[in-house]
């Protein structure tokens, strides 16, 4: 049976996070911590709630799991250069039953020089609005004029969660998050 702990991090502050990190701590009956694990996301919304989920892998059984915040970054990310843009991005379903959904899609640069890095974060959303999870699919050295084909598959790690996000959103950036 699948054991972990989920928790809602909303973003209560007037700021978008570029980065959120959150922990959780997992104990036995006797207040033993038995595993501790972390997952994040890039770019939480102003008002945005973030539908975490972390799972325990041991053997032993928890009884209890603490979730803490453990880093966040507000801002957001670093733009490309200008002449790189989306050219093209969809959702696709998963392929089969041990498959997840993906955002494909492709990012031209337009500029008169190489970009060093390149990363398509991708953003995944539920029905209710509330962020499920993210992806992301990077480049390095990606040439002037040229086309990248990116992919970002989406993670329903959560027993709870959909099969497939509700909608997406691509942000290209030189960040590396």
């Amino acid at each position: 049976m699948e054991t972990g702990v989920a928790a809602e991090v909303t973003n209560t502050g007037d700021t978008r996070l570029a980065y959120v990190e959150i922990e959780a701590i997992f104990r036995n009956d006797a207040g033993d911590v038995l595993d501790s694990d972390f997952t994040n996301v890039v770019g939480l919304d102003s008002g945005q709630t973030w539908e975490a989920y972390i799972s325990y892998l041991g053997e032993e059984s928890v009884a209890e799991a603490e979730v803490n915040v453990a880093e966040t970054t507000a801002g957001e990310l670093e733009s490309p250069p200008d002449g790189v843009e989306l050219v093209e991005d969809n959702l696709e379903p998963p392929e089969d039953e041990f498959s997840s959904a993906k955002v494909v899609g492709r990012a031209k640069n337009g500029s008169d020089s190489s970009v060093d890095y390149l990363q398509a974060a991708v953003s995944f959303v539920g029905e209710n609005g509330n962020l499920l999870g993210a992806g992301s699919d990077n480049i390095s050295d990606l040439p002037a004029g040229e086309t990248w084909k990116f992919e970002a598959e989406y993670l329903a790690i959560a027993p709870d969660k959909p099969n497939e996000p509700d909608d997406y959103t691509v942000t290209l950036t030189t960040s590396i998050q």
